[in-house]
């Protein structure tokens, strides 16, 4: 009976943790990070999310990385990707 206790109490403090305002806000932190570690692979959605911070050398940096392209075409494409995003994603 007593296991059953512990394990209620582990769990209900996990609960509790997940749903915290400094859990989320951790969280929320750790996927606003600027830069990913290397062990993470770059997506176009990084490219977008870039864009939409206004990080755009950065953006271009990254584009190059992730489609092994020179800095200029990264550039053009990086400029065609921000005219095709809507201006409400620009609202954060």
């Amino acid at each position: 009976m007593s296991k059953l206790y512990i394990l209620t109490i582990i769990c209900l403090s996990g609960y509790i943790l997940v749903k915290s305002r400094w859990f989320r806000a951790f969280i929320q932190a750790w996927r606003d990070a600027e830069l990913f570690s290397k062990n993470e692979k770059l997506t176009m959605f990084d490219v977008r999310r870039l864009i939409i911070k206004g990080e755009k050398d950065l953006a271009v940096r990254v584009y190059c990385e992730l489609f092994k392209t020179s800095a200029e075409e990264a550039s053009r494409a990086v400029e065609d990707i921000e005219r095709s995003i809507q201006p409400k994603d620009f609202e954060l």
